[in-house]
């Protein structure tokens, strides 16, 4: 993937997530002070889990993988990482807006971390019946 596609990408799911949680947290959205589904709720232990660790061994990935599917994979999983952290940072946990029926509350950023989660494994196995 091309370097200004994938910062491209990047910007628009901070920006976007960043800007609905903006709007929803007026109507009284739910803050996770935890990880998923409100685990491991001590913030030393959520930053460095959630972000430091990861992101240092995302950014060394994304600067050393040039393929398409991982690169965007990897990109997506940052994006909605960082805007996540931001949350956290700014407003002391995640806002989660969107829910549906009997799954837990989410947001943009959870569901394109998913997708990139998903997208990662996906190529993944691809290379793996390859070789």
């Amino acid at each position: 993937m091309r370097k200004r596609k994938g910062q491209v990408i990047f910007l628009l799911i901070v920006v976007l997530d960043q800007l609905a949680k903006f709007f929803f947290l007026k109507t009284g959205v739910l803050i996770n002070k935890g990880i998923s589904f409100g685990l491991f709720e001590n913030p030393f232990f959520s930053k460095l889990l959630l972000f430091i660790l990861p992101f240092f061994i995302a950014v060394f990935f994304v600067f050393s993988i040039k393929k398409f599917p991982r690169s965007l994979s990897l990109v997506l999983i940052i994006g909605g990482g960082l805007s996540n952290y931001l949350d956290r940072v700014i407003r002391g946990g995640v806002v989660d807006y969107l829910s549906f029926w009997l799954f837990p509350a989410f947001n943009l950023a959870d569901a394109v971390i998913a997708l990139g989660f998903a997208l990662f494994l996906v190529d993944f196995r691809k290379k793996q019946k390859v070789s």
